[in-house]
């Protein structure tokens, strides 16, 4: 009795036994990876623009001057910033003196055809020669080869080098130091006056 049941366990457990050593234990996947990946992450880059806006605030570059040739500052015998005894060593007496038309200032004429204004009105006897002008029947010409009862046209040719502003019957052209010359024309586009002057004068 004792060996049947002895004999009942040993198959038992040898059943067992073979029932497990006959299981498959799944191998770990392929496709699993032994620790987990960490995601890349791109950071963020700054880009600066090739056409970014200029500062305001930046100095601005300085103005090109116009070049152009010095214009003569003597007209007729007559410079510019001559005082009065200079001015009658050079022309003489005056025929008239007194306020000019227009402008009010201090304007000594002569009989040959020319003008010349100063820097202050009349009585001021140490004003210097601002402007002076020529018209009939001044028989000279410009430094340029203008003369009175030339054309518009020659009167441009002559100054061809500074750049002309051209207004009904005048024509004027200024040089880099302020000095300038103004011509006044006819109906038939002929020189009828011609004045040299610097810069603006005083007023009374």
């Amino acid at each position: 009795m004792v060996a049947s049941v002895r004999l009942v366990i040993t198959v038992a457990v040898v059943a067992m036994l073979s029932a497990c050593g006959s299981r498959v234990i799944p191998a770990p996947s392929a496709s699993r990876s032994a620790s987990p990946t960490i995601a890349s992450v791109s950071t963020p880059t700054a880009t600066v623009s090739a056409t970014a806006t200029a500062n305001p605030t930046a100095t601005p570059k300085p103005t090109v001057r116009i070049t152009t040739p010095p214009l003569a500052r003597t007209l007729a015998g007559v410079r510019l910033g001559m005082s009065q005894p200079e001015l009658r060593a050079a022309l003489g007496e005056p025929q008239t003196t007194g306020p000019a038309p227009g402008s009010g200032l201090l304007q000594w004429t002569y009989a040959n055809g020319v003008s010349v204004e100063f820097g202050e009105g009349p009585p001021v006897t140490t004003s210097l020669v601002y402007a002076v002008a020529i018209q009939v029947p001044f028989q000279g010409s410009t430094s340029a080869g203008v003369r009175i009862g030339d054309s518009r046209d020659a009167f441009r040719e002559a100054y061809a080098a500074y750049p002309l502003h051209e207004i009904e019957n005048n024509t004027s052209l200024i040089d880099d130091d302020g000095i300038t010359v103004l011509g006044s024309f006819d109906a038939r586009d002929r020189l009828i006056n011609l004045g040299l002057f610097q810069g603006d004068p005083p007023r009374r």
